[in-house]
């Protein structure tokens, strides 16, 4: 026993002289601490390349202050910290650089759900040109967080993104031409920029382009175009796009009809939490063949026979 208790002794002794002792920056100049960290960070040893940010940061370095910043709001090489991750951001925010700002009102918006903040830094990086920043910004408007809520100006920031090219800003300028909210109606534009989002891969718009076709829509009705958008969306996670996949499905709508393949992708929806897939999946498990009644997609209302209705599945 007293031979084993020495050997684990030995063992920890040996650990402790072999641990990785705590690196030090041997770098003066900020800007060259930081390309270190940098080459570091590139290796994914971050717990180096902190050292590293770390001394360029509180030498005022602003790009020092960001990558610092970053390893606490990712907890990369540090346990996530997003009190710490905004210090720097800020830190770095006030001194004009664009992506600090863009990120530090991502936390306040996320995380500290201090939208009047989140607003403030959305403004300044989108002033910037920062193309994310204006579509988030676009957002705050369209729901008024933190700000005044104001369609016009929703789709002046969502257009500005759209010009960089920002798939969310293309889905959420779509949904206000469709809507008509802020700009004139136009189903041809809303089809076109979800269009544009969708094959950048935006499952949101994704769906509402599956919409489009379905409902004929600013293009030619079409339910072989619908099913496929809902498909990719659905596969993409949205479940707006599961539970219009599972009707399809159901209903044979642009689909050979497959009531089992229906189903489960009405779980997939439902297990996201989408309401109308739990309120169809109850009404599916409680219905009788004797007493089966036609209820409308939108839940609860009754309808006549047909597609746009959900219909009866008894077994």
């Amino acid at each position: 026993m007293k031979h084993l208790f020495s050997v684990l002794v030995m063992c920890l002794l040996l650990s402790a002289c072999w641990e990785k002792p705590i690196p030090q920056a041997d770098c003066e100049n900020p800007q060259d601490c930081v390309n270190i960290g940098l080459a570091f960070d590139k290796k994914k040893d971050y717990v180096t390349a902190k050292v590293y940010f770390e001394k360029a940061a509180e030498q005022g370095l602003p790009d020092a202050q960001y990558d610092l910043a970053i390893l606490y709001h990712f907890g990369q090489g540090v346990k996530i910290d997003y009190q710490k991750a905004a210090y720097w951001y800020q830190k770095a925010a006030e001194q004009g650089y664009v992506n600090a700002q863009y990120n530090l009102g991502v936390i306040y918006q996320q995380i500290d759900k201090n939208y009047t903040q989140a607003a403030y830094w959305y403004q300044q990086a989108a002033k910037l040109g920062h193309a994310g920043a204006q579509n988030n910004l676009g957002g705050m408007y369209e729901l008024g967080h933190g700000i005044e809520q104001d369609d016009h100006q929703a789709a002046y920031w969502y257009q500005k993104s759209v010009e960089q090219g920002d798939h969310n800003a293309q889905k959420n300028l779509g949904y206000l031409y469709e809507q008509g909210r802020g700009v004139q109606q136009d189903y041809i534009q809303a089809k076109d920029l979800y269009q544009k989002a969708s094959e950048q891969g935006n499952e949101a718009a994704q769906h509402r382009l599956g919409n489009m076709y379905a409902k004929g829509l600013g293009v030619e009705k079409n339910n072989q175009q619908a099913f496929e958008w809902f498909e990719k969306s659905a596969k993409g996670g949205s479940d707006k796009g599961q539970l219009k996949l599972a009707i399809a499905y159901m209903f044979g709508i642009g689909v050979v009809q497959d009531r089992s393949e229906g189903l489960l992708w009405l779980e997939a929806s439902a297990s996201q939490g989408n309401a109308k897939a739990v309120a169809l999946k109850k009404l599916l498990k409680h219905q009788r063949c004797k007493t089966c009644r036609i209820f409308s997609i939108t839940g609860g209302r009754r309808c006549g026979l047909s597609k746009d209705c959900l219909g009866c599945f008894c077994g």
